[in-house]
């Protein structure tokens, strides 16, 4: 294989991956949660099965979220090539077109900046809030890595929306 070739995955597969991602890391979190309440033990092992579970789940997500805004993208930039080709047609032939398609009616999606902002601002006082709370105690404990780890889900989600809500 060349250095420019990239493997393509067979197209099951490749739609499968975040599924398969978010299934994996929500067993390797949820085994290693419920592992360390039936023991009633918190180990560095359990949290860093339950936060490599979460960065899996976090994982899978993105990746979902990311494809699924990139097809729509693709899709609002077809419909609005589309209505230029037809536009041009219209005036070529002599007739007057209607009034352009606002992008909103071509299913722009509708994030908003407060919303990004909200998950960003609780996510980070989740994950601060566990922080503070594992230093106080002296002891970082399977409810503390949770804590962070949701936490940071929160937050990065935020900061997509807000990247998204600046590029549309």
């Amino acid at each position: 294989m060349a250095k420019s070739q990239r493997f393509l995955w067979p197209r099951f597969l490749y739609e499968a991956r975040p599924y398969v991602a978010i299934i994996v890391g929500v067993v390797l979190a949820g085994g290693a949660l419920g592992y360390a309440v039936s023991l009633r033990e918190e180990s560095t092992l359990t949290s860093t099965l339950l936060g490599l579970g979460s960065a899996i789940v976090l994982y899978g997500g993105l990746v979902k979220q990311m494809r699924s805004e990139y097809r729509n993208r693709v899709a609002r930039i077809a419909a609005i090539k589309a209505e230029a080709r037809q536009r041009e047609a219209d005036f070529a032939a002599g007739i007057r077109s209607p009034a352009p398609v606002k992008p909103a009616q071509l299913g722009t999606p509708n994030y908003g900046l407060r919303g990004a902002i909200a998950c960003i601002v609780g996510g980070c006082v989740l994950a601060g809030v566990a922080v503070v709370r594992a230093l106080q105690e002296g002891d970082f404990t399977v409810w503390e890595s949770l804590a962070m780890a949701l936490g940071s889900i929160i937050a990065v989600y935020g900061v997509m929306m807000a990247s998204v809500h600046r590029q549309s």
